[in-house]
């Protein structure tokens, strides 16, 4: 009976220090589950912060590829009006020299035709005064007549 109070007593012993290490894991495995649960929740952060940062690098990348094609498309409109702009210039240039070439042949013809006109107007002046020459030499010739019948 001693032995059997002794080994009961054992395995008491026994059974308190196994349910003692079967807390001290329980608060263990507690302690453990908390840490795993805040790891958990870090990464959660971490991946929303990733994901956060993968949308905004889209965004940004779609960003400079829209300035890309706007920067190409002005260049494309600055260069068609640099090209519009030489073929003015030539135009205007052309046009200024044709201008310049008529300008010329006008002045010329209108000097030419001042002289043409100034004989014309001299002409005109010279046929008056023969007009008005018969007419004073009859004025005059009756006038004589008349003289004559005085």
């Amino acid at each position: 009976l001693d032995n059997e109070k002794l080994i009961n007593s054992k395995l008491t012993k026994s059974n308190q220090k196994l349910t003692n290490d079967i807390t001290d894991l329980n608060v263990e495995l507690e302690r453990y589950g908390t840490i795993v649960q805040n790891v958990e929740k870090i990464k959660r952060t971490y991946e929303k912060r990733i994901q956060d940062e993968k949308k905004l690098q889209e965004k940004l990348r779609q960003e400079r590829d829209q300035n890309e094609r706007d920067i190409r498309e002005k260049e494309t409109q600055r260069l068609n009006l640099l090209k519009e702009l030489s073929e003015r210039n030539y135009s205007y240039e052309d046009l200024d020299k044709r201008y310049k070439q008529l300008r010329t042949d006008m002045d010329k013809r209108t000097n030419t035709d001042d002289v043409g006109r100034y004989i014309q107007e001299l002409e005109k002046t010279k046929r008056s005064f023969g007009k008005k020459e018969k007419k004073h030499e009859r004025i005059f010739e009756n006038y004589i007549i008349d003289l004559c019948f005085i």
